[in-house]
């Protein structure tokens, strides 16, 4: 972002161009500034003004893309790196059941964890057996979950970019580079399925569905093509893992569900009531970005 910025600084008077603004950048501008002006009254004023620089990075990230987007090609073929390094290192969580591996690299994130530590994300059988949930590289399960969901619009996009047209690529490199995209593609799915996120699992859902109604029908054949290429994936997991997924499904133990998951439900409920408790007793001010946790 910095070397961009200093890019178009260096180059207004020679190629003088207006900086588009789209309505993005303006929403994540605008709450970014909310959050940094809510630090004059957070319980953790630190932690305010960080999420407020979190979505001023976001702004100016909105008026990179809105001013000098990269090739589809080219974001594609980033966006699956990123999607094979993840979908390798949760593969090697699952197959392992524990993140040693990871140790020589020294990343700050997930830490020494395997199934059988106290506090670490895992699902459970009705009789007790644990299954690590894969975490990446990234804090938490869910947060992986999310990443990619990001990630796994890059051989959407490779292949939407390029299944028609073959833009000029020789005919074997082309094939080359659609056997890496549906390979990417099959390994993120797989590693999207063991994060157990329910939550990520539905935003695929919501965005197979949103791609399914917006796109013209030319464009909705290579995303049918992945989603029928990760029908085979997707049921072979859900059968090896029935006995983790089935209690992910309920929260009951009586119908099928945990004590895990039980504890979870009940968690999340007693944070929704001290939220909405918080909001009674600043309904107008809020207790600072990010301060809920304090």
């Amino acid at each position: 972002m910095g070397a961009w910025g200093a890019h178009r600084l260096a180059r207004r008077n020679a190629e003088p161009r207006p900086l588009r603004r789209p309505a993005v950048f303006w929403l994540a501008a605008g709450l970014a500034g909310w959050r940094l002006i809510s630090g004059l009254w957070s319980a953790e004023a630190r932690l305010s003004l960080a999420m407020a620089l979190h979505l001023a990075l976001l702004a100016g990230v909105v008026l990179l893309l809105a001013n000098d987007p990269p090739a589809p090609s080219a974001l594609a073929g980033w966006l699956m790196v990123g999607l094979s390094l993840q979908a390798a290192v949760a593969l090697a969580e699952a197959t392992t059941q524990g993140t040693l591996f990871l140790r020589p690299l020294h990343l700050p994130w997930p830490g020494d964890l395997d199934a059988a530590l106290s506090g670490v994300s895992v699902v459970e059988t009705p009789g007790g057996a644990r299954w690590l949930r894969a975490y990446g590289t990234t804090p938490h399960p869910n947060i992986l979950g999310g990443l990619l969901l990001l990630y796994l619009a890059g051989p959407a996009l490779w292949l939407c970019e390029n299944g028609a047209n073959r833009a000029g690529l020789p005919t074997a490199r082309n094939r080359l580079w659609s056997g890496v995209a549906y390979l990417a593609w099959l390994f993120g799915i797989a590693a999207l399925l063991l994060t157990f996120s329910r939550a990520a699992w539905l935003g695929a859902a919501a965005a197979a569905l949103t791609l399914a109604v917006t796109l013209p029908r030319p464009a909705r054949k290579p995303l049918l093509t992945l989603a029928l290429a990760a029908l085979p994936v997707a049921l072979a997991l859900a059968v090896l893992l029935r006995a983790f997924l089935l209690p992910r499904l309920s929260p009951t133990p009586g119908a099928g569900g945990t004590r895990l998951e039980q504890q979870s439900a009940e968690e999340r409920g007693a944070l929704n009531r001290a939220g909405w408790e918080l909001w009674r007793a600043h309904p107008l001010t809020g207790v600072g970005a990010g301060a809920y946790m304090v």
